[in-house]
């Protein structure tokens, strides 16, 4: 069974920076249309609660976001 696709939905400002940071995912600007069918929709606050109910759940990592190299 193929993974999941998400589509991360942000601030304009945002786009670029969590495309850099997340390449695999589909990032979209708020207000633009969305094209394709959807099983689910979740605010990213609730998938938080959900998915990272505490610290314990967090991979081990430096971070997630990637900073722009210029």
């Amino acid at each position: 069974m193929p993974a999941a696709r998400c589509t991360l939905v942000c601030a304009p400002r945002l786009v670029t920076l969590f495309k850099r940071s997340f390449p695999e995912m589909d990032i979209a600007p708020l207000g633009a249309g969305i094209a394709g069918d959807f099983d689910a929709r979740l605010p990213l606050i609730d998938a938080a609660a959900l998915l990272r109910p505490d610290f314990a759940h967090f991979p081990a990592q430096d971070g997630y976001l990637t900073a722009d190299p210029a």
